[in-house]
């Protein structure tokens, strides 16, 4: 009612309920979440800038963690599939989680 003229629209509620990954460690996902946040977290910034931005790293670590996990550095976040998140969460556990708390 608060429209002139009222809009013709319909909304739904959709409830989402996360699975847990087969093969993957609670660890694992966790550390993939942070990992899809900070690569999604900059529009229109590579992959590596996002990273670096998101998890406060220094350019260089970020691009040597995507390389080592086989991922170039140029790509954007939301290209990147389920298992490679889960290929650099494993490389960035293997390495300490630079740049603080996973």
């Amino acid at each position: 009612g608060a429209f002139y003229p009222r809009p013709r629209v319909d909304s739904v509620v959709l409830e989402v309920t996360p699975r847990a990954y087969p093969g993957a460690s609670a660890e694992e996902r966790d550390a993939a979440a942070r990992l899809a946040r900070a690569s999604m977290g900059s529009r229109r910034k590579t992959l590596a800038n996002s990273l670096a931005r998101g998890l406060l790293l220094a350019a260089a670590e970020a691009r040597a963690l995507l390389e080592e996990a086989g991922l170039d550095p140029a790509r954007r976040g939301e290209t990147l599939s389920i298992d490679e998140l889960l290929s650099l969460a494993r490389v960035w556990i293997r390495r300490d989680r630079p740049g603080g708390d996973a």
